[in-house]
């Protein structure tokens, strides 16, 4: 799979994440919290305030002291340890995410698992705790949207190189991607798509659907709408070249299915496009 597949993969996967929070608080942690070895149905997202502690994912060993920010992910092996004789004061969030059928953390990989935190972080974890204490629908949805940030605050401290997929199923669909992408101009229906993974249509789009969290068609249908939003932004080609270039053989459908995802009409987009390089410029 090229690096810009990859990429474009990793985009998918985050911009289409499942946030359930289950909880959240602080304070001190009692001298007995440990466990040596758990696979545990949900993430942990700490932030430590005072002390330290000893945390492992799969085999690895890592210290988090006071002000760092931890992720303890779901599905893998994970132990945790208060240091003995030293107080531990943090914040705690339970919390599943998921992409499909599959946990986020068992899609993506990361250096490491305990990162220095900001002052936002401290911020969001603060409205985190006061949220899931609330059961306003407000407080509900600003819950949600506290540890979705929080996740971006821990991601967010690694470069975007050090952020990749992980290996599993996933890449059994590389090739497929790859050729998904190399033909967004020409005829893509499932029993096409299936041949290249030798499945049988139907349960070559479920298990699709697993992997991806959406539909062969649908991912489809948004890949050719962001090539035609590249073209119609980088290029002067006629609408109608823009729409067989990106598989769509009706400029009708074409423009109603770009002006329904962008929220204007295709020409009003490019439009859009060319006013912004030019302020750029200027």
């Amino acid at each position: 799979m090229s690096h810009q597949t990859e990429l474009e993969l990793l985009q998918h996967y985050l911009s289409r994440t499942t946030i359930h929070a289950m909880l959240a608080n602080h304070g001190s942690i009692w001298p007995g919290w440990s466990c040596a070895d758990e696979i545990p149905a949900y993430n942990r997202l700490y932030l430590i305030s005072e002390g330290e502690a000893r945390l492992g994912v799969d085999g690895r060993s890592f210290t988090a002291a006071a002000g760092d920010l931890c992720v303890l992910p779901a599905g893998r092996h994970i132990s945790y340890a208060r240091v003995p004789g030293r107080p531990l004061v943090k914040y705690w969030c339970h919390f599943t995410a998921t992409v499909g059928g599959l946990e986020l953390f068992k899609l993506i990989r990361t250096p490491g698992y305990v990162v220095p935190a900001d002052d936002r972080a401290r911020m969001l974890f603060d409205l985190a705790c006061l949220h899931a204490e609330q059961s306003t629908a407000a407080a509900t949805i600003g819950f949600q949207a506290d540890v979705l940030a929080l996740i971006g605050c821990f991601l967010s401290s690694f470069s975007p190189a050090d952020v990749r997929l992980a290996a599993g199923p996933l890449q059994d669909l590389y090739p497929l991607l790859d050729f998904i992408e190399s033909n967004l101009d020409k005829e893509l229906n499932l029993t096409i798509l299936a041949k290249q993974l030798h499945l049988h249509p139907k349960y070559f789009a479920r298990y699709f659907r697993k992997l991806m969290g959406i539909s062969p068609m649908t991912y489809i249908q948004q890949k050719r709408i962001d090539r035609a939003k590249q073209l119609l932004a980088l290029t002067l080609l006629p609408l109608r070249e823009v729409a067989e270039a990106t598989g769509f053989s009706d400029l009708a459908y074409f423009s109603h299915a770009l002006s329904k995802q962008l929220g204007m009409p295709p020409t009003e987009y490019r439009r859009f496009c060319q006013a912004r390089e030019t302020g750029k410029r200027e």
